[in-house]
């Protein structure tokens, strides 16, 4: 298989917008689901009455929803491109 080309050409900036697609909302869909989270806990304790308890365990939550996310597209990501060099060279 042969090796990208670090400096494409110019005609190719479609097929790379192209592979990096899935990845542009990336940042933007992992801070909406701290922000649902967390935010969702701190409504809970603000209608509670319970202190930042609720608030702790929405970000917690959050950030496990967060982690879960990033291994699956990692993993997805490794299954679609294989490995440029062996390891054991």
């Amino acid at each position: 298989m042969p090796k990208a080309d670090p400096h494409p050409k110019p005609g190719d900036w479609r097929s790379s917008m192209r592979e990096a697609g899935p990845y542009l909302g990336l940042g933007l869909q992992l801070a909406l689901t701290m922000l649902f989270f967390t935010g969702g806990g701190l409504l809970l304790d603000s209608y509670l009455g319970s202190g930042p308890w609720i608030t702790i365990g929405g970000a917690l939550l959050g950030m496990a929803a967060v982690f879960t996310h990033l291994f699956r597209i990692t993993r997805e990501a490794n299954r679609r491109e294989p490995p440029d060099h062996d390891p054991l060279e």
